[in-house]
């Protein structure tokens, strides 16, 4: 009983979250404002995690990445990466932001 509440406990630890794919700077880069499309912007970086329209300001696609693992017994590290992509109702590109981010947390 004591090797197996050891296993679950170690596996527990162990177990590293991803959610998501990271987008490469080199991806990004070739996006082109004016002319790159939504199909375009498709093929380039994949299926995006979110897409909202508005007959006013055109279509928002939103890709977000995240990766959770334990650095000890109580406390976690995570690196995020949220990039969105805003295309005009002419279905070019008009801007996309990224946002990177890391966090070290702890349960106290």
């Amino acid at each position: 009983m004591k090797t197996l509440l050891a296993l679950v406990a170690t596996l527990a630890l162990s177990a590293c979250v991803t959610v998501g794919t990271k987008l490469d700077d080199s991806k990004l880069s070739q996006l082109v404002r004016g002319s790159t499309t939504v199909a375009q912007a498709e093929a380039l970086l994949g299926a995006p995690v979110s897409v909202s329209q508005d007959g006013t300001t055109g279509t928002v696609l939103g890709y977000s990445y995240v990766n959770a693992h334990p650095t000890g017994p109580f406390s976690t590290a995570s690196t995020v990466q949220i990039v969105t992509l805003r295309f005009g109702t002419d279905g070019k590109l008009i801007d996309y932001s990224t946002t990177n981010g890391q966090s070290k947390g702890s349960a106290y």
